[in-house]
């Protein structure tokens, strides 16, 4: 779908799109980690043991 819609985005390529969309990834600051990080409702014992162990 990519290649039928780019030039209509205003990029010269599609290289310069994927290099904007990972661009906004990377605009978030320290402190949105730490708010996730804050959280109570996430069992983060749980989910450290899971991403260890893999997919399963």
């Amino acid at each position: 779908m990519l290649l039928l819609v780019w030039k209509w985005l205003n990029v010269s390529s599609i290289a310069l799109l994927c290099r904007k969309a990972l661009g906004l990834f990377s605009e978030a600051k320290k402190d949105v980690m730490y708010d996730l990080l804050k959280r109570e409702d996430i069992d983060w014992r749980c989910l450290n043991q899971r991403v260890s162990e893999g997919s399963s």
